[in-house]
């Protein structure tokens, strides 16, 4: 009976310093957190996790924490308030030694708080505007990878069409999409490219609100373009300001555009478009990862240099309406961005 009694202290005595010593490894252990703007029904979102899982693979080196604002869902500006708090309360709550946020929400509701905070270093992925917006510019905690369509691949491309279509005289390309904040931030970037379009003829954009808009500019398109090029629907309001499903409106899009449709979002072709030059989001998570490993590593922050993207991703669905050279379903194919039907 001794024994036993001897033998069951033991067995416990060794569960309780087991689970101490877990306990103080862990908190000893630097914490990276990763608050995503949106969340994981966003397709953008789960292949930026998956660039950003690629690299953070150390077990026992470092703890991470993900953390989702999900304000694609719900894109009012209260929700986005009490998100950003939210972000914030678990940010001063598990104190992280790295943040890596993920898309404009973040930055602008949560990251920016923390510009210079002793102890904190921030890294920012799928921005589509400028650091300074956030004040990064001047931070020294501050450096991340800028989110920027792949316009020099959606250019190659139409230029590829043109040689291989012999009945494409010329394409007249025009932007169409929602008025959110991000996409002012790309149409500018779409204009600012100005003569590097040449010979494609860059129309004015039409950026629009509501869903009656939206299908108005479908219709019309073919009065002043050959070409639409699509990157944002997702906040596309109904008459009663009600969020239009990104899907249904791609589905009537697709059933009643007059021109082909080249998306610069992969979620395009997800929603059933043919095609589209996409920029990478792995790209946007694998590089944002990596800086957060140099910061860990004993790499200042502000001797990091800030980024842009590099890489593209072509999506297809079926055949295109253009012939395209092999190549690009065979890219497709490859990264698992192509669909048969």
């Amino acid at each position: 009976m001794y024994k036993l009694y001897i033998r069951n202290f033991l067995f416990y005595l060794f569960i309780i310093v087991f689970s101490v010593i877990s306990v103080i490894y862990n908190l000893d252990k630097p914490i990276i957190l990763v608050i995503n703007s949106y969340n994981v029904d966003y397709s953008w979102t789960r292949d930026v996790n998956e660039g950003l899982k690629k690299v953070l693979t150390a077990k026992g080196a470092y703890n991470i924490r993900w953390h989702y604002m999900d304000t694609k869902n719900n894109p009012s500006e209260s929700h986005r308030q009490r998100a950003g708090l939210l972000a914030r309360r678990v940010v001063d709550e598990i104190k992280p030694n790295i943040i890596i946020a993920v898309d404009e929400d973040a930055q602008e509701y949560v990251a920016k708080y923390y510009i210079d905070q002793p102890g904190i270093d921030i890294v920012y992925s799928g921005v589509n505007g400028t650091p300074e917006a956030y004040g990064y510019d001047k931070a020294s905690n501050v450096t991340g990878i800028l989110e920027r369509l792949p316009l020099v691949g959606v250019r190659d491309t139409l230029l590829e069409i043109l040689k291989s279509n012999p009945g494409v005289s010329e394409i007249k390309l025009m932007h169409l999409s929602d008025d959110s904040g991000t996409v002012q931030a790309d149409d500018e970037f779409i204009h600012n490219y100005g003569k590097n379009w040449e010979p494609i003829k860059l129309q004015p954009s039409v950026l629009v609100h509501k869903y009656s808009e939206w299908k108005k500019a479908v219709l019309n398109a073919e009065q002043e373009a050959n070409c639409l090029l699509i990157s944002n629907y997702r906040k596309i309001y109904d008459d009663n300001d009600k969020l239009v499903p990104a899907a249904n409106v791609m589905k009537w899009t697709i059933e009643n555009a007059k021109v082909p449709i080249v998306g610069v979002n992969g979620f395009t072709v997800e929603d059933g478009a043919k095609f589209a030059v996409a920029t990478s989001p792995f790209e946007q998570g694998e590089v944002a990862a990596k800086m957060a490993m140099e910061i860990l590593k004993g790499k200042k922050t502000s001797e990091i240099p800030v980024t842009q993207t590099k890489q593209f991703i072509i999506y297809m669905r079926g055949k295109f309406e253009w012939v395209l050279p092999a190549i690009y379903e065979a890219f497709a194919r490859a990264a698992n961005k192509y669909w048969e039907s």
